[in-house]
């Protein structure tokens, strides 16, 4: 069995939640507390999904700009 990796974002450790199924879809989390407000987007290469099947994002990491790289976490937002 692939191994797995569940991902998790929050604005603290205790406003954790799952967003692996959001994982290589360009689809935004959003995250909100009193200090920041705004979207995480993660994209991770070779990450396989809760049933061993593989979530690529092969248009996101076969760019030219992006040979090599294995994950990107982007985070936009205000304080």
């Amino acid at each position: 069995m692939a191994p797995k990796l569940r991902v998790l974002a929050g604005t603290s450790p205790s406003t954790l939640v799952p967003i692996t199924h959001l994982v290589n879809t360009s689809q935004p989390h959003h995250v909100s507390s009193d200090l920041f407000e705004g979207e995480i987007v993660a994209h991770i290469h070779g990450l396989t999904d809760e049933h061993g099947a593989m979530k690529e994002s092969e248009e996101y990491f076969n760019r030219e700009d992006r040979k090599g790289v294995t994950w990107s976490i982007q985070v936009q937002g205000t304080c």
